[in-house]
Order: C-alpha cells, then sequence, then structure tokens
C-alpha cells in the first residue's frame, strides 16, 4: 500500500464504484417497472465522502448534525422495493433477505442486509469482472422476479431446507408473504422504537460476567424475559447491533426490544432457511429461542 501503488488501487475502488453507482442510476432510469434503487446523493460527480447534510431528502437522517456523517462511496446500499424514502412501507415489497440468499447462491458476497437494504464493498480485491458479475446477477433476479420464477429455480439452497414447503411456491408469493409480515408489525417503527429504548441496567456486565463463570445462570425462552437479567449480549445479524447486554433487564417500558426479537424469530419459523442469526439467543429444535439469564439472590421475576 506505501506510495503511489497503494493509492492507485484505493483510487481504482472508488472509481469502479461510481462507475456502478451510475450503471445502476441509468438502469434504473431506462427499465420498465421496477429495479433496484441506490441509496446516495443525487449529484455523485463530486467524488469524496459525501457529507449526510440536514436539509436533503436522500439519506432519510432528519435531525442530523452538521459534518457528522459521511458516506463512503465503496460503502454501495442497494435498496429493494418495499420501503420508501419517508420510511414507510409499500404495498408490494421485496425482502433484501431473498435477494442476499440469491446473491449468496451465486458466489456474490453480501456484507449485510437489511430489510429492505443490502451493503456490497467495493474493496480493492473487487475487479471490473466482479463488478460485472453483480450487475448481472441483479438483472437475473429481476428477470426471474418478473416471470415468477418457482422459488426452487431462484433459490436453491433455501429450498434445500424444506422441498416440501417450497414445492409449488413463486418468488413473488414468497416476497410478498414475508414483507406482509414486515408490514404487520410495522417493521419501520418497531426497528426504530427497539434501538431507541434501553433495558433497565441491574449490574455491569463484568459483573454478569462473573456470575456466568459461577455457573449462576439458567436458560428461558425468549418471550420470558421480562423481568430476568440477561446474561450474555443479545445482537441480532443483521444489523449487527447490540440491544441487550450482559446484567440488563427487558422491562415493560421496553418491551418493544423483545417484540423486535420475536418477529425476527417468526419470520424464520414460517419460512424455512430466513432464520434471523440472534447472537445470544439459540433455536432449539421446536423452533423457539431460549436465552441465558443469571441466577442469582435479588433475581427479578
Amino acid at each position: 500500500m506505501r506510495g503511489n501503488t497503494g493509492k492507485r488501487l484505493i483510487n481504482d475502488s472508488i472509481d469502479r464504484a461510481i462507475k456502478f453507482r451510475k450503471e445502476i442510476k441509468h438502469i434504473r432510469a431506462n427499465t420498465k417497472g421496477w429495479f433496484f434503487n441506490i441509496w446516495q446523493p443525487d449529484n455523485i460527480d463530486n467524488i469524496a465522502c459525501w457529507e449526510l447534510k440536514k436539509n436533503e431528502e436522500w439519506h432519510g437522517f432528519n435531525n442530523i448534525d452538521s459534518q457528522h456523517m459521511y458516506l463512503d462511496p465503496i460503502k454501495v446500499t442497494l435498496l429493494t422495493p418495499g420501503l420508501n424514502k419517508k420510511g414507510e412501507l409499500e404495498e408490494v415489497g421485496i425482502p433484501a433477505s431473498i435477494v442476499s440468499k440469491f446473491l449468496d447462491d451465486r458466489g456474490i458476497i453480501v456484507e449485510k442486509a437489511g430489510p429492505y437494504n443490502i451493503l456490497v464493498l467495493f474493496s480493492i480485491g473487487i475487479d471490473d469482472t466482479k463488478a460485472m458479475s453483480l450487475m448481472r446477477a441483479l438483472s437475473e433476479f429481476k428477470d426471474l422476479n418478473d416471470t415468477n420464477a418457482l422459488v426452487k429455480d431462484v433459490l436453491p439452497s433455501v429450498y434445500a431446507t424444506s422441498p416440501i414447503f417450497y414445492k409449488n411456491k413463486r418468488i413473488q408469493e414468497l416476497a410478498q408473504e414475508i414483507h406482509q409480515l414486515a408490514c404487520q408489525h410495522n417493521l419501520p417503527q418497531l426497528m426504530f422504537t427497539a434501538f431507541e429504548v434501553l433495558p433497565t441496567m441491574v449490574m455491569m456486565p463484568n459483573s454478569a460476567f462473573q456470575l456466568e463463570l459461577k455457573g449462576d445462570i439458567e436458560e428461558c425462552y425468549l418471550e420470558d424475559m421480562i423481568g430476568k437479567v440477561n446474561a450474555n449480549m443479545i445482537l441480532p445479524y443483521p444489523p449487527g447491533v447490540p440491544l441487550v447486554m450482559p446484567g440488563e433487564m427487558i422491562t415493560e417500558e421496553c418491551r418493544p426490544i423483545l417484540d423486535f426479537l420475536m418477529m425476527l424469530c417468526e419470520i424464520g419459523a414460517h419460512y424455512p432457511g430466513f432464520e434471523t442469526d440472534i447472537h445470544g439467543a439459540y433455536r432449539q429444535e421446536n423452533g423457539r429461542y431460549t436465552v441465558k439469564i443469571l441466577n442469582f439472590k435479588g433475581q427479578v421475576n
């Protein structure tokens, strides 16, 4: 990375990411029906880390501080249909988890996937061939979705988890059913509230860890966590942000945290292959999740 070689590698990555961004916008503008959108300023001709400014609508952060957050050009966030710029769910949607699994089946690595967004990184290891492979895969997914292909032809790895369940299911049906679950739970508001409230701290994480080392723990079902002190960090992935830390307790005041976790579990329970990875929660054979709680004198029930 030293000297001009490093500068060239970085500049090539940025140029490739900018080219990809512009191509996505071009295809979207010239495509009948839907196509993937991209989360970025309206004008990306000025190559820089783009600032998220308070009075601009593209980023969705209404009360952001100036010179506080910037978008790295090589971090490309693709948007799937279903969520508008105001953060409201639309009537029809394609959850990003479906597209992410489609790309994974084709050897394309997605860094992270949210409900309706996919993050891909244009690092120095991404060449023109890999960038074109991603573009072709996105176009292929659109074609398969528009022709309403069978799930087994679009998502072979998902189909393999339950061939009987997915035997005659088509991709639009699957996408709309998962989207309707998000609508039913008002996912945007639920996520916002879950990450806005904080659990009650009963003890510091180190103290909770010491109790766990002593074996002062037991398991309980996730839905029964109210009033119990958590032993481990609970972190749903995505988005990869801790919701509960060791030594914290979920109370009625912060129930949205539990509601959000339960919604993630519900999607996996209904649709094999779409189980959410929740660090600190353990899926049992009956489909329910358990967590480790502290068992010590003074436990609140």
